[in-house]
């Protein structure tokens, strides 16, 4: 990610938590709440010369933001630099509600990657085609 991008980023997370976080107290569902910020892509911006997000496997389209956040429950400020797929979400999600996973479900629950643990690394495979 561009320092531009990452500072546009943290400027969005820091306003969207204000809002969320002030909404959620106010109804008591603070402390019960995992909000989840994502993107199923991310846009070129002019980078490589090339506008918007487009068949192209730079990273500018590809590493976009998943931010998990449970006030006093997931690690604070974490960032990790693992493969993490928008399919991991729903098994995170049940862990976190104390279900498993039915073995069908594609993906893998991250809920140990937010309390701090590191996860066992997966290849990361890519297709693009033209």
């Amino acid at each position: 990610m561009s320092l531009t991008s990452v500072k546009q980023l943290k400027t969005v997370k820091k306003n969207v938590r204000k809002h969320v976080d002030a909404a959620l107290e106010e109804t008591g569902q603070l402390e019960n709440t995992i909000v989840i910020f994502m993107s199923d892509h991310g846009e070129m911006l002019g980078d490589h010369g090339v506008y918007l997000k487009g068949p192209h496997f730079y990273d500018e389209a590809v590493r976009v933001p998943l931010i998990f956040s449970w006030k006093n429950r997931f690690a604070a400020d974490l960032r990790a630099d693992c493969l993490m797929e928008l399919i991991d979400i729903a098994p995170t999600l049940l862990e976190a509600a104390g279900s498993p996973a039915p073995p069908r479900l594609d993906g893998r629950s991250l809920f140990p990657l937010l309390e701090g643990e590191a996860l066992p690394e997966r290849p990361i495979l890519a297709q693009l085609l033209f």
